[in-house]
């Protein structure tokens, strides 16, 4: 691993920085070692009728692959099959080159201001990933020959009609993300706005991301076929949060907003096929405080999504909004509601 990095400040308000680095992971204990799990799930053949017809992501060499396999049954749409959860002893190490262009704003004349802008390059080559179980059954089928990394994972009984699927952590060929971070701080006396000598502070403290690419090549000889899904469900083009803080002596109390941009079901979605096409802004609203009882006692506490917003359905999802292989990601949406928490802080 190594990394080189630079700094150019020609006047003190504006300061450029950039960095070029390349490092490496090693596979951890359980992306090697997990022990196998069973579990269910409902999928789809991509060998069947309909989806030889119909499915928008299918390749020139689908066809052609589900005509070796010849599937007995290809009039059923849904299919609930196994899915094997285990670790994988062939993982390699992955290597990442990484670039960075970026600016500090200080302005003078506006005291307690910064401004960043930053710029990132992520290029992943052998990246430690995971596919969905529907994903992998059409991977095997998409590509050029069915001897590919994704076909050995999928069984089949004698009659060609799937049987199980295993999902395990594999080295893709390549993982590209390019994207420009956003960030702003400011801190002001209140007294300096005229409002008195002891009259607390505000402060301002936002940051956001816009996601320009988020590529998969997954196969080394076949560079044309990327997987692109930024903007696509887990991956929204914006996310920021904007937190605002009134801080006095005894007392804080803190305004946030949590913001996540459209995103669509999939890269190849379409208005005619998906309606709505992506799910809308959604912004989640918390407030915190905190106040010293005593010199050495402390209160805190607050409330997170604070008008107890709904996960937003996904386009063309079933079960109420849910998805089958994504659910709801906890990590994107907020799936519980509204919820609060308050404790005591001793300091000895």
């Amino acid at each position: 691993t190594y990394k080189l990095g630079a700094e150019w400040a020609p006047v003190r308000d504006i300061r450029f920085r950039t960095t070029y680095g390349q490092a490496v992971r090693a596979p951890n204990i359980g992306e090697l070692f997990t022990t196998s799990s069973i579990s269910g799930l409902w999928v789809t053949d991509p060998c069947n009728t309909w989806n030889l017809e119909n499915r928008a992501t299918r390749t020139e060499y689908t066809a052609a692959n589900c005509a070796l396999l010849n599937p007995s049954d290809k009039d059923t749409y849904w299919l609930y099959r196994d899915i094997i959860s285990k670790g994988n002893l062939d993982l390699g190490v992955e290597t990442a080159k990484t670039l960075t262009i970026g600016a500090v704003i200080q302005p003078r004349f506006v005291p307690g201001l910064t401004l960043t802008v930053d710029y990132y390059n992520i290029d992943l080559r052998g990246a430690i990933a995971e596919f969905g179980a529907q994903t992998l059954i059409e991977k095997c089928v998409d590509m050029p020959t069915l001897d590919n990394p994704f076909c050995p994972l999928i069984s089949r009984d004698a009659d060609g009609n799937l049987e199980s699927v295993v999902t395990q952590k594999m080295n893709l060929s390549r993982f590209l993300t390019r994207g420009i971070d956003f960030a702003l701080n400011y801190q002001v006396e209140l007294s300096d706005l005229g409002l008195g000598g002891n009259s607390g502070s505000i402060s301002i403290d936002a940051a956001y991301g816009r996601l320009l690419k988020r590529d998969f090549t997954l196969d080394p000889a076949d560079p044309t076929n990327v997987t692109k899904s930024a903007g696509v469900f887990g991956s929204p083009k914006w996310k920021g949060v904007v937190r605002t803080t009134y801080s006095h002596d005894d007392f804080s109390i803190t305004w946030a907003v949590r913001h996540f941009g459209p995103m669509k079901p999939t890269s190849t979605a379409t208005a005619e096929l998906y309606h709505p096409l992506k799910t809308p802004n959604v912004f989640y609203h918390d407030l915190s405080g905190r106040v010293n009882l005593t010199d050495n006692v402390e209160l805190y506490g607050g409330l997170r999504n604070l008008f107890d917003r709904d996960p937003p359905r996904i386009p063309g999802a079933e079960a109420g909004g849910a998805n089958f292989e994504l659910g709801y990601q906890a990590g994107v949406y907020d799936s519980i509601g509204r919820t609060f928490f308050v404790g005591l802080r001793v300091i000895r």
